[in-house]
């Protein structure tokens, strides 16, 4: 493993990002092998987010220079990132965080006047949560300078070492969760990495689980990320398999697809939808799963339909519903179990057999705001058009695709200990 290493920067003119690059390659080309350089530009390609991409460089880097300029301490981002790599230093005195400008100027008084500027800048403002001014400086005239004090320091220091960085650590734990993962699905999530990050050379299981936890890490889901990187080495709790299995679920469910079936329709509730499938018993509440995790799904069941009336579907529904409830709940009569379905604030859906008349179709969604219809068809039996207020909640799966998700998704959810969540 390479050591990675960091640098924030706020370069702006076509000098200034000229002097990066080859600063990045000077410093790589003293070790060669042996350190990769971090830095947006190189990392960073059309269309990407890079604010999560930093993010994440940020978190699985082994030290970080601070190139200090003009144009940097103008920048509040770069103020976020030397915070952020200085906060590391100070948890693990091994990280290096290391502060570097050019000396532009000649004139030996001018540098200095420069200095203490610099330096009172650091100290008197935002910038002094940083605590930059008591790091030991790096300063030279070409890249050359910089890049061997660079070198010398990270040597004297004994920090010129690959060791797990608390993103790496945190992935160790995931990459033994995912053995039993379908290897095709695991190929897919590392080159999520793989391809937009070079700097990471590991194995598929490893990439994989670190694509998770830069999905936590995106998501904000810091509160459990912290947790286990505390504690190293404990077991994961329940909250954390449902956060490592929504991770998982965008290998083999669509997460925009999924998000349809929470969209808001008029009537109240979240808006109808339709998908066409070939095993509707296992795909539609896996579609309703994602839709919800990592949270647990609301209330669903599958409803008959060979008259496609509304009595008939009506009926469907309240024996659907019956059998979600316990006790003498069952008992309750057609009339109560139409006020529970019409009351309360959850949602509810119930998948059905189409076609569905979009007349009838008016006359659910008015009955029962709260049911969220899911109409499935068949491959090849698909409506040339939707009833009003249905969603198309992706393009129709083919056999091959669905076999592939029941298996996969049965693989994550049975290494996670989670059966029951597949239903």
């Amino acid at each position: 493993m390479a050591y990675r290493l960091f640098i924030s920067h706020s370069s702006q003119s076509p000098e200034a990002k000229q002097r990066l690059r080859e600063l990045a390659q000077h410093i790589e080309d003293s070790e060669p092998g042996s350190i990769k350089v971090l830095y947006d530009e190189q990392q960073i390609v059309s269309g990407d987010d890079w604010r999560r991409r930093i993010a994440f460089m940020l978190h699985v880097c082994h030290g970080g220079l601070v190139l200090l300029d003009k144009d940097a301490l103008g920048s509040d981002w770069v103020l976020a990132e030397a915070t952020f790599l200085s906060l590391r230093h100070a948890w693990d005195a091994s990280f290096a965080c290391i502060p570097m400008s050019f000396l532009d100027e000649q004139d030996l008084q001018l540098a200095k006047q420069a200095r203490a500027k610099e330096r009172k800048f650091l100290n008197e403002t935002a910038w002094s949560v940083a605590r930059l001014p008591e790091t030991q400086y790096v300063r030279g005239k070409t890249v050359g300078e910089i890049a061997d004090q660079v070198i010398s320091d990270l040597r004297k220091k004994g920090q010129l070492h690959a060791g797990s960085t608390p993103a790496d650590t945190l992935a160790d734990q995931f990459s033994g969760m995912l053995k039993d993962a379908g290897r095709i699905h695991l190929q897919l999530l590392a080159d999520r990495i793989r391809q937009a990050s070079s700097y990471l050379v590991l194995d598929d299981s490893h990439l994989a689980a670190l694509a998770m936890v830069q999905e936590m890490l995106a998501t904000l889901r810091l509160t459990s990320v912290r947790q286990l990187i505390n504690g190293f080495g404990v077991s994961v709790s329940d909250d954390n398999a449902l956060r490592i299995l929504n991770a998982l679920s965008s290998l083999v469910l669509d997460g925009e697809a999924s998000a349809v079936l929470r969209l808001p329709r008029e009537g109240g509730g979240c808006a109808h939808a339709s998908l066409c499938c070939q095993d509707a018993a296992w795909i539609v509440p896996l579609y309703v799963q994602r839709a919800y995790l990592p949270d647990k799904p609301p209330v669903r069941f599958a409803l008959s339909n060979t008259l496609g009336t509304f009595e008939e579907l009506s009926a469907s529904l309240r024996n659907g519903y019956r059998g979600t409830l316990a006790g003498p709940s069952r008992a309750r009569t057609d009339d109560q179990v139409d006020d529970r379905l019409r009351s309360g604030t959850s949602q509810i859906y119930a998948w059905v057999p189409g076609p569905i008349d979009a007349d009838v179709m008016a006359r659910l969604d008015q009955a029962y705001p709260r049911v969220t219809f899911i109409v499935h068809h068949e491959p090849g039996h698909e409506p040339a058009a939707l009833p009003p207020g249905v969603e198309q909640i992706r393009p129709p799966l083919t056999l091959e695709e669905e076999n592939r998700i029941l298996l996969d998704y049965t693989e994550a959810t049975e290494s996670l200990g989670m059966q029951e969540w597949t239903r």
